[in-house]
């Protein structure tokens, strides 16, 4: 069992003894819906309705009805000032050739965790309502695409489960592990959309350590502490950087689409050894639909500051910093460390 699950673990016996003697399961969240708003982003103002009222998003002339739609599920702590969120709206608005919705559930999220555990539940219940209603209001269901972080990504594979159809596509950035691993709890899977991309980069520690997706990216094996970011305990605790890389990553993807090829790789050391060379690579990121296809876990190397994508050459001229040895002591070695960007003006 990881340290994080058992934490959950420890977190969870403590929630059953308080609440358990009088309240069912399905009661232990507060009530669901006034709190969850759908912010759609837009280049002059971004425009916020709340869940119940989500069909009002289709009659906005903001919104583009042949366009794409994006859906962003933010993770634990998050909400609409993170930087996270501003980072992926920001690129897609760039792009401008997608909606950009945020699922903003900031209200059910908040400390502890073990509270927004029991939270996602219900909240995926009233998402799956709310995303039924705007289909059936005409939302093109085939042009749905749900990005998420953290436990975002697992609030995305379990509001897909309450949904009579399946979503076209899910992109998962870093999916929570702690409290995830258990039988009967439900998560992220291959299952909940007609293709699933996942992308791991703090996996065993804040970020699901297997394989959840049709197709899995591991970037610098997937694993803290990801190249470029501080060991403030060496070789372990870094504090959120690794996790947020997935986010980074797949906002640098938007903005140009062929900066992370990656090869089909059984694991880490044949990657680094050189054993996986294949002509057969997929694109991490945006591109990755198209490798719909495709199968199994995939491997690449980044750059330890922006942008992160070497291209070709984090396939096929890897550097020492492939080694595990390296990434331990990244944060230490490297006397020009920056911290991470704080322009976006979204911080928390």
């Amino acid at each position: 069992m990881h340290w994080s699950s058992g934490l959950v673990v420890a977190g969870l016996c403590l929630w059953a003894t308080y609440c358990s003697l009088s309240v069912d399961a399905a009661n232990w969240a507060e009530k669901f819906g006034d709190s969850i708003n759908l912010t759609l982003y837009l280049r002059d103002k971004n425009v916020t309705f709340n869940i119940n009222d989500s069909v009002s998003i289709l009659s906005h002339p903001g919104f583009k009805r042949a366009s794409p739609t994006v859906l962003y599920m933010h993770g634990y702590t998050e909400s609409n000032q993170s930087r996270s969120v501003g980072r992926v709206a920001s690129a897609f608005l760039k792009r401008g050739d997608h909606n950009f919705i945020l699922v903003d559930w900031n209200h059910y999220v908040t400390f502890p965790y073990v509270k927004a555990f029991f939270n996602l539940f219900q909240v995926s219940h009233a998402l799956a309502k709310s995303i039924t209603r705007m289909v059936e209001s005409g939302l093109k269901r085939e042009s749905l695409w749900v990005v998420a972080h953290s436990l975002g990504g697992q609030l995305a594979g379990v509001t897909a489960k309450d949904l009579d159809f399946k979503l076209p596509r899910i992109t998962a950035l870093d999916p929570a592990l702690p409290g995830f691993t258990f039988d009967g709890i439900p998560n992220l899977g291959p299952k909940d959309a007609e293709f699933v991309d996942v992308i791991h980069t703090d996996s065993g520690f804040f970020g699901f350590d297997q394989r959840i997706g049709h197709i899995d990216f591991f970037p610098n094996n997937g694993t803290r502490v990801q190249p470029g970011c501080p060991s403030y305990v060496v070789g372990i605790y870094d504090g959120h950087c690794s996790h947020h890389r997935s986010w980074d990553f797949f906002a640098e993807s938007l903005l140009n689409e062929t900066a992370f090829p990656a090869v089909p790789c059984d694991n880490w050391t044949k990657f680094t050894k050189g054993e996986c060379k294949s002509t057969d690579t997929a694109y991490m990121g945006i591109r990755a639909g198209e490798a719909r296809h495709k199968r199994g876990k995939y491997y690449l190397e980044t750059a330890e500051t922006a942008p992160f994508g070497k291209g070709l050459l984090g396939v096929t001229n890897l550097t020492s910093s492939s080694s595990s040895v390296f990434s331990v002591f990244t944060g230490l070695l490297s006397s020009n460390q920056k911290p991470l960007p704080t322009s976006w003006g979204w911080d928390q």
